[in-house]
């Protein structure tokens, strides 16, 4: 049975360590190819932001990395910054100033002798995150990268973490509680930079509308809800269902699971990934609960999902079910 422990107990979330597991496919592995990420600035989602990319080169040399910037509706910017990195070499600098037209949204990271998309490969295995901080709202945040391609596992675990299903818990909205969705969905724009034709691996279908299931803390059903998710999306789940506020209908909060939704032409489930931000502020400051959702095939999480009424569940980043 799915039981949450409800009464969230912050101080040993806070404190809580979980022992260290091996992973196959780990999205903070190797990156063999390249590597997509967000980053937030001054833009609508969090004025006042700044990140900052962290990338390092442990294996070899990667003279020829470039960066290019799209909006967070997945427009081209029109530049791109060298990132040249020698081996064991690390550059860690600010982003979200770099192009006026681009203070939210994704960036991609790849090799590219001229300077101009499309990508090449990593010539070396390379290391990626983004570090988001807002002094004002008094937080700092990871933003872990897609990878295109994971040394782990080079035949599979391809555009790591993109999967068509997550899952998430929001505690009950109201009385300084409140919960976000930060949802990524690269567009062609995006995952055309990295061309088959230069030895990439195919990018999945990605997600331009996702289902969900909204159930309280003791598994019934509340109702189903859809979200659009366009390149870079930022969502208050109050925003989303007035469930998510509602004490008589979860009184302890609720778990939702997700899942991308087939477009007309394709019984697919496409993909996506995302984060949950649970802010609490009884007093001032105010503290922040910020992290990747949980994510898996959506023909795992329900294996009753068949759009082709063949019995069985397809997934565009995954085994077929």
């Amino acid at each position: 049975m799915r039981k949450l422990i409800v009464g969230l107990a912050i101080g040993a979330l806070l404190g809580a360590v979980p022992p260290a597991m091996a992973q196959s496919g780990d999205a903070l592995g190797l990156i063999t190819s390249g590597a997509v990420l967000p980053f937030i600035g001054g833009g609508a989602i969090m004025p006042g932001s700044m990140s900052f990319l962290e990338l390092a080169s442990p294996v070899g040399e990667n003279d020829k990395l470039h960066a290019f910037f799209f909006d967070a509706a997945c427009n081209k910017g029109t530049i791109s910054i060298p990132l040249d990195l020698t081996t064991n070499g690390l550059t860690v600098q600010r982003i979200d100033n770099r192009d006026p037209a681009v203070q939210d949204g994704l960036i991609a990271v790849a090799k590219s002798p001229s300077g101009i998309a499309p990508f090449a490969p990593v010539d070396e295995p390379i290391h990626a995150r983004v570090l988001w901080v807002n002094p004002a709202q008094n937080l700092g945040r990871v933003l872990e990268p897609i990878a295109v391609s994971n040394l782990d596992t080079q035949d599979t675990f391809s555009w790591n973490p993109l999967r068509s299903g997550a899952t998430f818990h929001a505690p009950l909205e109201g009385g300084g509680t409140s919960t976000l969705l930060l949802l990524v969905c690269p567009g062609s724009n995006v995952t055309g930079a990295f061309p088959t034709s230069e030895g990439f691996p195919a990018a999945p279908a990605v997600a331009s509308f996702i289902d969900g299931i909204i159930y309280d803390t003791d598994e019934n059903f509340l109702v189903n809800i859809r979200l659009t998710c366009k390149c870079l999306t930022a969502t208050k789940v109050t925003a989303i269902a007035p469930v998510y506020s509602d004490a008589s209908a979860a009184p302890n909060g609720t778990y939702t699971e997700l899942y991308g939704e087939p477009s007309s032409s394709s019984p697919t489930r496409p993909s996506f990934t995302g984060y949950r931000s649970i802010r609490v502020s009884p007093t001032t400051p105010s503290f922040d609960l910020f992290g990747r959702l949980s994510n898996a095939s959506a023909c795992d999480l329900n294996p009753d999902i068949d759009p082709t009424g063949a019995g069985f569940c397809l997934d565009s980043n995954d085994n077929n079910r």
